[in-house]
């Protein structure tokens, strides 16, 4: 039988029995559906196109409930797929009709539980949850082992499936060569692909981290290449491995990591500037430059004479293939751009070759 309910409050017990005080109004239709003998702390997907979405419902004492949607986050989002055997996918809030009271108003996941009964959880009022806004999620068939991914297409945080589920990699013994067997796996040219900073991705959520991933740089696969199990993140056991994906394009080179080039300048000592990395040309994007850098390029060209100038926004003429490096901070004058601090990797993906900086170098007169 429906009862036309104003508010639900209940008592929440360790072995999930549900004692509801109703606060009636024959104003008001809030419809409570009657106990379906469903298990408690048991949860399914209502509503939705597929098994694998709908408005989430939780059982409590026999009957089906929502969870306010104040404070679900994408942890609470794996957990609930992961108990109904899948993978997270995305969530969103939606109206809730009145066919299901609401009745959680919150589970705090860390992400690691196998459901959601081992999170801390409270029950609703009307005070928490009075716009009935609740949960709606989405999952996704669990990974086959061996499969990665990536957060963001063809660069960001990296994740390698191991018994269905989604693991994480330490940064330790991570580089170049491991990025370029991750953008291999993903359909990407190898060459160029760079190793992201070390503290790019943190996300205490994932479980499984994988740790001592050192590749060749010719496996097919992360699967292939050498790991060693026993070893210790260290400092960095919270820091995640991340990759940059050659989108633009990119071509092997027998070039050495370091090397400079430069291009459409209308003599040899100024133009575009390109560096290699990872066995191939890409430019430099001009996000923040300083004269010590420009210097060193025009040093490291073998142009030794002081008084290097750098120009923005490709004035020699913009780059065709990888954007290889962006902030660059040389506290000195030195040889070589890779004696300088590289970091920030993540705004190579943002840039363009518009960017591309350029070099005039000073001509020595004997």
């Amino acid at each position: 039988m429906d009862i036309g309910a104003k508010s639900v409050v209940g008592l929440w017990t360790s072995t999930y029995d549900m004692v509801f005080n109703i606060k009636c109004n024959g104003t008001e239709s809030n419809t409570i559906n009657g106990p379906v003998n469903c298990t408690d702390g048991s949860i399914r997907l209502y509503g939705g196109s597929s098994p694998m979405e709908g408005i989430l419902h939780v059982c409590a004492n026999g009957a089906w409930g929502t969870v306010c949607s104040r404070f679900w986050d994408s942890r609470d989002t794996t957990v609930a797929c992961r108990q109904l055997g899948y993978d997270p996918k995305s969530y969103q809030v939606v109206v809730s009709t009145n066919e299901y009271p609401v009745i959680f108003s919150h589970f705090s996941c860390f992400g690691s539980e196998a459901n959601l009964t081992q999170c801390s959880s409270g029950l609703t009022s009307t005070l928490v949850c009075s716009n009935r806004q609740v949960i709606k999620i989405a999952c996704q068939e669990q990974c086959v082992d061996g499969d990665i991914r990536v957060s963001s297409s063809y660069y960001g945080h990296v994740e390698m499936c191991t018994g269905g589920q989604w693991g994480s990699l330490c940064t330790d013994y991570w580089d170049d060569k491991d990025a370029s067997v991750v953008c291999r796996q993903l359909g990407y040219l190898p060459y160029g692909a760079l190793a992201g900073d070390s503290t790019w991705y943190y996300n205490s959520q994932l479980i499984n981290v994988f740790r001592g991933i050192n590749c060749v740089g010719n496996e097919s696969s992360l699967v292939n290449c050498p790991m060693n199990n026993s070893a210790s993140c260290g400092s960095s056991s919270y820091y995640h491995a991340s990759v940059i994906c050659p989108v633009h394009g990119s071509t092997y080179s027998n070039c050495t990591d370091g090397e400079l080039r430069l291009f459409g300048g209308s003599t040899k000592y100024q133009g575009t500037v390109e560096i290699c990395r990872n066995n191939a040309w890409g430019t430099i994007s001009s996000w923040t430059w300083s004269y010590n850098a420009a210097q060193t390029i025009c040093n490291g060209l073998g142009y030794t004479t002081p008084g290097a100038s750098f120009v923005r926004y490709a004035y020699y003429g913009e780059g065709v293939g990888p954007i290889l490096m962006s902030y660059t901070y040389c506290s000195s004058i030195t040889n070589s751009l890779l004696n300088c601090n590289i970091y920030n990797h993540y705004i190579i993906p943002y840039g363009s070759h518009s960017y591309d900086i350029g070099i005039q170098c000073q001509r020595k007169f004997l």
